[in-house]
């Protein structure tokens, strides 16, 4: 586990469309932004569940983890929300298998026994396609820097 006290995680594929979402943010955080000591931000592509997983069992874990992901919620493409972690919708709650999380209960349990901050930032996917196809809808990508933002606002 890192040593940050705030934990940002972009979740998704770079190899499906939409889907690098949240790896877009992690990139344009580092990029163009300068975080407050502290914060780690990292992009666990399809692997999220190993860092979790050492954030809920390590002695000294995060106090605030932010999840950055796709999602299909229907609302409009490139709408970027934050969701309740009971919000989380049943389909994107299978699709945590998809990025190697153990379940959606991990991350409430690091919330409810670790007392750490846990929230999910989800932007509607235009489309995530069948076969491989790299690169963000045009809605998507807009909606990486106004994450990244957020993100910053969160952290500051």
């Amino acid at each position: 586990m890192r040593t940050g006290q705030i934990l940002v995680v972009g979740c998704g594929n770079l190899l499906f469309g939409d889907d690098g979402f949240g790896p877009g943010v992690i990139e344009c955080l580092k990029a163009k932004y300068q975080l407050p000591d502290g914060v780690e931000v990292i992009d666990a592509g399809t692997s999220a569940g190993d860092l979790l997983l050492d954030a809920l069992l390590g002695e000294r874990g995060p106090k605030q983890v932010i999840l950055i992901d796709a999602i299909d919620l229907g609302l409009k493409p490139g709408t970027v929300k934050e969701i309740d972690l009971e919000e989380i919708p049943l389909n994107k709650r299978d699709d945590f298998s998809v990025h190697q999380f153990p379940s959606l209960d991990i991350l409430k349990k690091l919330r409810d026994s670790k007392s750490v901050d846990v929230r999910f930032l989800g932007c509607q996917v235009e489309s995530i396609p069948e076969e491989i196809c790299q690169g963000l809808s045009d809605s998507v990508a807009h909606a990486v820097l106004i994450t990244a933002e957020a993100v910053v606002s969160m952290v500051s």
